[in-house]
């Protein structure tokens, strides 16, 4: 779970109750972004149009392989106010990333959906606020999961949907919650990731001050694979020859703990998250002491967001957090990560920002053990032409250190250039 910080110029934290909150919940289409409107429906449609050049597609240490790519894709939001209250919205983002100097099924490329795809209603019924959500994405880009090397393709389709409700008593919230998690994976190779995830969950927020609050949380996170039978499978770096797959092990795993999320001033926001993950893994056909075991660890989660002044803001993020691994014969990765991103405003349409990232996993498992480090950098430049056509130039460097020969270390650099446009 990536922390998420704000800039914000007032309080970003208010209760449901009150005269004044319900006025400030209200429905207003002035407020909302959008460039269409088909009857009650506001649309926000746009396309873009980018190419660029990957120097390491299949991650490699030893033999690096590049090459040029293009990426048409289309973004749509829809939003629909029901009542002055209550809102429908649905994004969607799609597209198709063409690797000219390497087959399909070797390439980071093909047909995508972007993380942030999603459909969401907001419902109010007296001191209750009901939110139901589904949320998909369909990626490639083998990056995105730190433990990985000397793969080119890790094509997953990932559908999460479920419902929160928020139980307004004037300075105490209450928030119960339901996930239902699907993961699917495209590549035979990749089968053995294949799971549903059944998470409920509850919160308790009290409100301190208006700027102040705090509470705690806790998550039950219960996971069943669907791959329970072992098969033979190509080698990701070497097709003739094949690998004995197993499956991963059916784990149940609880997090609780305190956060507090805290406006200082004006311009910085602090947020903060803790508390101890524990769980249990229940061998498929891999032993789960051989894949690493059990978890049991603390967490933390902490962000700060600073509008400096009219020229620069910036956030910084730090967090200790244990995931589900991507590798076969391992339960579970332990990572910490450090993020910070500086957005600046120095000349009229001309928007700069650069992120920057590290990574440092273990991951559990006596065959499948390994400590690595994934550092990232770059720069991102956006000039609007005209109010409806902008332009984009990007590039970014990862560099990935392992002490493990089946996933080594490697480097990759992207650059990239395109257009984008508002209807």
């Amino acid at each position: 779970m990536m922390p998420r910080s704000a800039i914000c110029q007032e309080s970003q934290w208010q209760s449901l109750a009150g005269e004044a909150s319900a006025m400030s919940r209200k429905v207003s289409p002035e407020k909302m972004d959008y460039n269409l409107e088909v009857g009650p429906v506001l649309l926000n449609v746009g396309a873009s149009l980018n190419g660029g050049y990957n120097s390491n597609v299949s991650l490699s240490k030893s033999s690096p392989q590049g090459s040029g790519y293009a990426t048409p894709a289309a973004n749509l939001t829809l939003m629909w106010p029901l009542t002055d209250l209550n809102t429908l919205k649905f994004s969607v983002g799609v597209g198709y990333s063409y690797y000219f100097d390497v087959a399909e099924t070797q390439s980071p490329g093909g047909f995508f959906i972007t993380p942030t795809s999603a459909l969401q209603g907001t419902f109010y019924v007296g001191d209750f606020r009901f939110t139901p959500y589904d949320q998909f994405s369909l990626q490639n880009d083998p990056t995105q999961a730190g433990e990985l090397s000397n793969v080119s393709r890790f094509n997953i389709f990932q559908n999460s949907a479920g419902v929160k409700v928020d139980w307004d008593l004037a300075d105490l919230i209450i928030t119960p919650g339901f996930d239902w998690f699907n993961l699917w994976s495209n590549q035979t190779s990749n089968q053995n990731l294949d799971r549903r995830t059944l998470t409920p969950s509850l919160a308790m927020t009290y409100y301190i001050t208006k700027t102040l609050i705090t509470g705690l949380e806790g998550v039950a996170a219960i996971t069943a694979y669907s791959q329970d039978q072992a098969q033979s499978v190509p080698n990701s770096g070497n097709p003739s020859q094949s690998t004995t797959v197993y499956g991963q092990n059916d784990n149940n795993i609880y997090q609780v703990g305190p956060f507090v999320n805290w406006q200082l001033s004006e311009y910085i926001t602090v947020t903060g998250r803790a508390g101890w993950v524990w769980g249990e893994f229940t061998g498929n056909n891999t032993p789960e002491n051989a894949a690493g075991g059990n978890p049991s660890t603390w967490y933390l989660n902490l962000g700060w967001a600073h509008r400096l002044n009219e020229y620069l803001n910036y956030q910084l993020t730090a967090s200790r957090s244990t995931q589900l691994s991507a590798i076969v014969g391992s339960n579970y990765v332990q990572m910490w990560n450090f993020g910070a991103g500086l957005n600046w405003n120095i000349i009229d349409q001309l928007s700069l920002s650069t992120p920057f990232s590290a990574q440092l996993g273990q991951v559990s498992g006596s065959a499948a053990s390994q400590n690595y480090q994934q550092y990232s950098a770059g720069i991102t430049l956006g000039y609007r032409i005209t109010e409806k056509l902008g332009s984009n130039v990007n590039f970014l460097y990862i560099l990935k250190d392992s002490n493990s020969s089946a996933y080594p270390g490697y480097q990759q650099w992207n650059a990239a250039a395109g257009f984008n446009y508002d209807f």
